[in-house]
């Protein structure tokens, strides 16, 4: 039985939708959590396959070929709280949410590559903290997920997508998350068979998106028609603009210290 992760997010429910609505039958399990949360389970064995921050490769997982979560130019969910223009920060404190280190990553590779600040970092809750009383206290904020599509427009603040941010100084789309399978599964066959279903999945999702978006309108607190605005910011599939944009993210956190080595991209096949 295959252990499926699935991120509560907005930006999974494409490719997973019809799987949790019981479309497409799946004979396997599926668990929920934030992604600090599935990517540990992917990495202790606990999950054979998740959606995980494309972070999480350096540490050995390999990736499906075909799917992907990024961005076209902007994202929306992944997005930088600032009270001053950012290239006026030239020290700051910016608050961070643990929930995924890709997002983390690519901040401080924007505060070292593209825009240099002397920057510090904190983790903060999303759920239990307040944006103005966090701004009183330091000068960014970072949220990502449905959190950051909610509730972000406050006066005297300034936002930025950290995906738009990316294409402005590459003239790429950024790849925050890739289905990989977990280095210490041992259910190579079953999870070849289960690229199938979730291709049948993610292909319901391309024919009957309004009824995705509305199917879980309610459960996730927005409404459809922002819903399917969203998803059009987003692509899920994986080709090689994608692979070159991920190449180049892993290279400038080499090039800044921010890693020790480049790591292998490695395909499930």
């Amino acid at each position: 039985m295959v252990r499926l992760g699935h991120i509560n997010y907005l930006n999974c429910l494409p490719v997973h939708g019809a799987l949790i609505l019981k479309l497409v039958p799946f004979a396997g399990e599926i668990i929920e959590g934030p992604p600090s949360y599935l990517n540990k389970l992917l990495e202790k064995g606990d999950l054979d396959i998740s959606p995980s921050s494309s972070f999480e490769i350096t540490k050995g997982h390999k990736i499906l070929r075909n799917f992907s979560i990024s961005s076209k130019k902007e994202v929306k969910s992944i997005v930088l709280v600032t009270k001053k223009e950012l290239n006026e920060i030239k020290k700051g404190l910016f608050f961070i949410t643990a929930h995924s280190k890709t997002s983390l990553m690519l901040l401080k590779l924007i505060l070292k590559e593209f825009i240099p600040t002397k920057a510090d970092f904190l983790t903060f809750d999303p759920e239990g903290e307040n944006l103005k009383e966090l701004l009183s206290r330091g000068d960014g904020i970072l949220y990502i997920g449905d959190y950051a599509l909610k509730n972000l427009d406050y006066p005297g603040t300034y936002k930025y997508d950290l995906a738009e941010v990316w294409h402005n100084f590459t003239n790429l789309p950024f790849t925050f998350a890739l289905w990989q399978v977990s280095k210490n599964t041992n259910k190579i066959n079953e999870i070849k068979s289960f690229e199938k279903i979730l291709r049948l999945s993610y292909e319901f999702f391309i024919n009957n998106k309004r009824f995705i978006a509305d199917s879980f309108s309610e459960k996730m607190g927005f409404d459809s028609k922002y819903i399917l605005d969203y998803w059009e910011h987003l692509t899920f599939d994986l080709n090689e603009t994608h692979m070159e944009s991920l190449r180049l993210f892993f290279k400038l956190l080499k090039k800044n210290d921010l890693i020790e080595k480049e790591p292998e991209i490695l395909f499930f096949d």
